[in-house]
């Protein structure tokens, strides 16, 4: 009998070895965790730059529904997957392969691959964001001028070496997190971060809230135009909500693997999905505002994070400009 297609007295899909490893200590912790995956650079950095480049609300409501429909469902099969296989995705896709000899694992295979690619630049971006931060705290970006945290902006990914510095400090930051291991790292991490997130996110909504010409950004945000819905737009909101929830790239099947077998994952994973949401819209409600009240421009690019909040910022209270 072989054991890639049945499953032991366990409930688990059947392995040659029995091993113990580690796993999230509580449900709230994998919720922070997985959680910490899906929300991130792709709320804050993504979805507002392809929001403003697809037209603003009508892409919204695109996105929506490519995650209800078709993110959630897969979210929630691979968690199940991987939690049943308690193995990460290439092996997942071996044992519920339904013989030996169909080389299922090629499809985890190839979601690690794709994890690999997107960690190439997605590390540079998390780059950009600790060189922000740095700056801003020595004062580098105290503008709200366009052409200036354009310029600032510019100045940052025209320096390769710069770029490259800010990228190494972030590996080395991620892989100290992982050695520590799934529980005292990833999660604990995340249970720190994602709520100083959430904090961060509403100082800003409340300030870019209340900048003059802010309503402009709040209909362009949510007053939704279906004229601009193209095939393009279909398909980015699809992607993007493939990307946002970490799905079909063996993310969500190696966490899966990781959590307990008591863990609700129709119930978690809605959460998730429902937290993912909120931050994307709390992120589109901390730029938009600024976006018109500072006369950016709404299609700015994967740019428009990094020249708006910087103004949002400066222009606060003890910010360091008069604006």
């Amino acid at each position: 009998m072989t054991v890639s297609n049945r499953k032991d007295q366990s409930g688990t899909i059947g392995s040659a070895k029995s091993f113990s490893r580690g796993g999230f200590t509580t449900a709230l912790g994998a919720l922070f965790a997985t959680l910490g995956s899906a929300v991130g650079l792709g709320n804050i950095w993504k979805f507002p730059y392809m929001t403003g480049a697809n037209g603003g609300a009508a892409f919204i409501i695109v996105y929506l529904l490519a995650t209800l429909l078709v993110g959630l469902p897969v979210m929630i099969s691979e968690i199940a997957m991987g939690r049943s296989a308690r193995a990460n995705a290439i092996e997942t896709m071996r044992r519920v392969s339904p013989s030996k000899k169909q080389p299922w694992w090629l499809i985890g295979a190839s979601g690690a691959l794709a994890a690999f690619l997107i960690m190439a630049f997605y590390t540079e971006v998390a780059g950009w964001v600790f060189a922000y931060i740095f700056k801003s705290i020595s004062g580098g970006f105290l503008s709200t001028d366009p052409n200036v945290t354009s310029q600032a902006f510019t100045d940052l990914i025209s320096n390769p070496w710069q770029a490259l510095l800010w990228q190494w400090i972030v590996l080395v930051v991620i892989t100290v997190i992982i050695i520590r291991g799934v529980s005292k790292g990833i999660e604990a991490t995340a249970k720190r971060l994602i709520p100083l997130l959430f904090v961060l996110l509403l100082v800003v909504d409340i300030r870019s809230l209340t900048l003059p010409g802010a309503l402009e950004g709040m209909k362009f945000l949510f007053t939704p135009d279906f004229t601009k819905v193209t095939a393009a737009t279909i398909l980015a909101a699809m992607g993007l909500a493939f990307f946002k929830l970490s799905v079909g790239m063996g993310t969500m099947i190696t966490y899966g693997s990781y959590w307990k077998d008591e863990q609700n994952i129709p119930g978690t994973t809605a959460r998730v999905m429902l937290s993912d949401l909120l931050v994307s819209v709390l992120a589109g409600v901390a730029i938009f505002p600024a976006v018109f009240a500072f006369g950016f421009q709404p299609d700015a690019g994967p740019s428009l994070l990094f020249i708006t909040i910087p103004a949002v910022f400066a222009s606060m209270p003890f910010g360091g400009c008069n604006y």
